[in-house]
């Protein structure tokens, strides 16, 4: 895991400052209070390597020249940007009385999570990265955001020197793609198949219930939901109950006024949504569409695909 420092008199966005330096993190918790957290917009934030280097590029006074149709950024004025390694370590905070399950993606880790004596190790070590990882994790970055993943993710599955936090990448990014068997069905996706088991037929639930969900599928849903903010997940169930003329998901109003996202609707799932559940779709377009990175799931347009072997396809 890696953190920017750069020298700066004007700190921007969720920067924590540490004498004339400051320390930019990617902060991503789900909050039961209904209100909500950060929500994944246009596309399913990645906390990596990648995704920090993108803020290094923004707050570096390196200039950006268009060459070519693409933007190419200058290094010679970055060392001023200090870069911080931590390893994943998870339960060293006193909140945790003992260690706490460790998750399966590198979503939720944070420098909080290290006492202070390896903070200040750590700046004592800071360091730039060499011109070829930062020019790496750009052309990954460019591979992320584009309208064809599959480059970026034959870059994850056969892994890149210096970013060994692609396989993990992946394996978030599948749970979010439709699947399709070897015989040829189309089947939910790992996150809406989630969703739509914990979903009752027959008692309402908010948003916050289905992700509080005490079972081993709510603990596999809330993985997912650290990775996206909490309002990406209540936008989920928005979207499939207002999808399609038969929709999967109704809604009605719940305990809260609007302005607590999390609490306002109740839902709970009907007869196409057991079926979708169940038999799987027919279509694509069965599901509402989903953004992930520069394309979408679900869409006509973007026919993606995850195999049971873990690789992508297009219809």
């Amino acid at each position: 895991m890696s953190h920017i420092l750069r020298k700066s008199a004007e700190p921007k966005g969720n920067i924590g400052r540490l004498g004339d330096m400051h320390l930019t993190v990617l902060p991503m918790k789900a909050r039961e209070s209904g209100r909500g957290g950060d929500a994944g917009v246009g596309a399913l934030p990645v906390t990596s390597n990648i995704v920090e280097v993108l803020l290094l590029t923004n707050h570096a006074h390196g200039e950006r020249r268009q060459r070519g149709g693409s933007v190419e950024v200058g290094f010679a004025a970055n060392r001023d940007v200090l870069v911080l390694e931590f390893e994943r370590v998870y339960g060293t905070m006193k909140r945790f009385p003992e260690p706490p399950r460790v998750p399966p993606f590198d979503c939720s880790s944070s420098v909080a999570h290290h006492p202070n004596e390896v903070l200040l190790d750590r700046l004592d070590e800071a360091h730039p990265w060499p011109e070829e990882r930062y020019e790496c994790a750009i052309r990954l970055w460019d591979a992320y955001a584009d309208e064809n993943p599959l480059p970026f993710v034959e870059s994850c599955i056969a892994g890149v020197e210096g970013f060994p936090e692609l396989a993990s990448l992946w394996a978030l990014l599948s749970c979010f793609l439709p699947r399709r068997t070897t015989e040829g069905a189309l089947r939910l996706s790992r996150y809406d198949d989630l969703i739509f088991t914990i979903l009752s037929v027959e008692e309402w639930q908010t948003p916050v219930r289905v992700i509080c969900n005490k079972s081993q599928l709510g603990v596999d849903l809330r993985d997912l939901v650290s990775c996206t903010g909490d309002l990406f997940w209540g936008d989920r169930l928005v979207q499939w109950a207002k999808h399609g003329s038969s929709a999967a998901v109704e809604s009605a109003p719940g305990p809260k006024p609007p302005d607590y996202p999390l609490l306002s609707q109740v839902y709970r799932l009907i007869e196409r949504g057991m079926r979708l559940r169940d038999k799987g779709l027919d279509q694509l377009k069965d599901a509402p569409s989903l953004p992930i990175a520069g394309t979408e799931a679900h869409s006509p347009s973007a026919p993606w695909v995850l195999l049971e072997d873990g690789q992508l396809a297009r219809l």
